[in-house]
């Protein structure tokens, strides 16, 4: 297995080409209609990935929770039509993961990065990304209430892709230890809800800061992400359990970022 991962890169140029080829062979669509979902699929394997700009990454190594990649010289053709446009709460889960600044994986997981440097050797650490939350319905409990206080944005305040960080308030039971509630941010995509990656604790008894969606990359070589419109919520889990779901909706007005909290469905 080893062997095989060093002989792949030297004639990846290659490979991809044929596969390129073999995707509008297969699939019989037109030229330019191909997708980056199509391109990436007609990869040699799973070490392969393909950013929004249509750049394809190779596989270095793994551990843990996560994987190494590094970006190779190699790009989608012309053939391949690397837009995604429409309204942000029309895209397909794979077209979110890219425009946010994800990677698709050519066995079509989702992965992110929010690391602004790579290893000694060059690779950037990717961690796995919108995966299907646990719990699809709503979570309700009388006796707690959250509610949205701020959103700030890191960084330049004139680039929509900085990412939001957004401070609640949170009022617990007696019963329930602050210090054993996490949180975790979904996104509905498609009428399912989706983890968006990253877990937080309380900052204190009473209040939470939470972002919802991972660090947009600010990494080498890798295409800014930005946070589409759409529904998301704010999960609360206390020693594992459902607590409490916060929907809310975000939206933009030109550069500027609106969180709206929204009745529980």
């Amino acid at each position: 297995m080893r062997n095989r991962k060093w002989i792949v890169p030297l004639c990846a140029g290659a490979i991809l080409a044929l596969g390129a080829i073999a995707a509008v062979w297969f699939l019989g669509q037109p030229v330019g209609h191909l997708s980056l979902y199509d391109f990436v699929r007609s990869l040699p394997d799973d070490g392969y990935y393909v950013d929004r700009s249509g750049f394809v990454w190779q596989l270095s190594y793994s551990d843990a929770g996560s994987r190494y990649v590094k970006k190779t010289a190699e790009r989608s053709g012309r053939d391949i039509n690397t837009r995604i446009d429409g309204p942000d709460e029309e895209l397909a889960t794979w077209e979110f993961a890219l425009v946010s600044g994800g990677l698709l994986c050519q066995d079509g997981s989702l992965w992110h990065t929010n690391s602004a440097t790579t290893t000694t050797g060059g690779s950037l650490r990717i961690r796995p990304y919108l995966t299907e939350a646990p719990v699809q319905e709503a979570v309700e409990n009388d006796t707690v209430s959250v509610g949205i206080l701020s959103v700030s944005r890191a960084g330049n305040p004139i680039r929509s892709s900085d990412r939001a960080i957004v401070s609640a308030s949170c009022v617990l039971p007696e019963a329930v230890d602050w210090q054993t509630v996490t949180a975790r941010s979904a996104v509905l995509l498609g009428g399912i809800w989706f983890q968006t990656g990253g877990e937080w604790r309380m900052k204190d008894s009473t209040s939470i800061n939470f972002w919802p969606l991972p660090a947009l990359p600010e990494a080498v070589s890798l295409p800014k992400g930005r946070i589409p419109a759409g529904h998301y919520r704010l999960e609360l889990y206390t020693e594992g359990e459902p607590l409490y779901f916060l929907p809310y909706r975000i939206s933009w007005e030109g550069t500027v970022i609106t969180l709206t909290e929204e009745g529980n469905a």
